[in-house]
């Protein structure tokens, strides 16, 4: 399962394990529901 995440600097990331290995992609911004959208694009 993929969640975003803050990062210390205000952006968002999407964090997702696959196969016992941790992933993390930032997202470029700072806004929760944006992150939220394109979680949600990267999964369905």
């Amino acid at each position: 399962m993929a969640f975003p995440r803050k990062r210390a600097s205000g952006t968002y990331e999407l964090s997702w394990k696959w196969k016992g290995k941790s992933y993390i992609k930032g997202l470029g911004t700072m806004d929760l529901t944006q992150a939220e959208q394109i979680k949600q694009d990267a999964v369905d």
